[in-house]
């Protein structure tokens, strides 16, 4: 929920990760460096302003103002990217396809979302894939990608249902919408088209 506070701590949480000074911030985006107090003191920030300091920070607006709890991934590393991608052409049938993740069988009452069981390890992989990188080369990945290991693992759920299962098999599903959202946005980290799109936006 949007409150004048959130959006102050928002700001500050993003430029507290990346380590840019809020006045730095205000100064470059050529806002008066009163500009947090009107916030806080609520005041307001024009939508021109709130874009400007999203687009400084590269995350979006709708973050900024609590609309979601998933910024965007930034500052990824070069030799990240570069890991991931030869991983993806080695290993290609190790990435999950685009379209692994289905609407569930009825008999999954109140589920949104869910993948097969077979395809776990491949959902795993994804992450352990970064992780390894970051662990070898002494990188916080929670600061790379917003997410660790256990919250990873912690999207989603075991659910096994006995009559689906003699016919498809088990299924994993995502503990809820926030769960699912956050999945989407660790996950096209690792595929190769966003991984091109990443590498031709750096060289453009």
């Amino acid at each position: 929920m949007y409150t004048a506070q959130n959006l102050v701590n928002n700001i500050k949480y993003i430029a507290k990760k990346k380590n840019i000074l809020i006045r730095d911030i205000l100064k470059d985006c050529g806002l008066s460096v009163n500009a947090i107090n009107t916030i806080s003191d609520k005041k307001g920030l024009s939508s021109f302003s709130l874009a400007k300091i999203a687009d400084y920070l590269d995350c979006s607006v709708d973050y900024l103002l609590g609309r979601t709890d998933t910024p965007q991934v930034v500052n990824l590393p070069e030799p990240l990217i570069s890991t991931l991608l030869s991983e993806y052409g080695k290993n290609s049938d190790e990435f999950i396809s685009d379209d692994f993740i289905k609407e569930p069988p009825k008999s999954l009452i109140g589920q949104k979302y869910c993948f097969n069981a077979s395809d776990y390890d491949k959902y795993q992989h994804i992450f352990d894939v970064a992780y390894k990188y970051t662990q070898e080369n002494n990188i916080d990945i929670l600061e790379v990608t917003g997410v660790d290991k256990e919250k990873y693992t912690d999207m989603v759920e075991y659910h096994s249902d006995i009559i689906e299962q003699i016919f498809t098999g088990k299924y994993y599903t995502f503990r809820d919408m926030s769960a699912y959202n956050k999945f989407c946005e660790i996950y096209k980290l690792y595929v190769k088209a966003y991984v091109q799109i990443l590498i031709s936006d750096k060289t453009e």
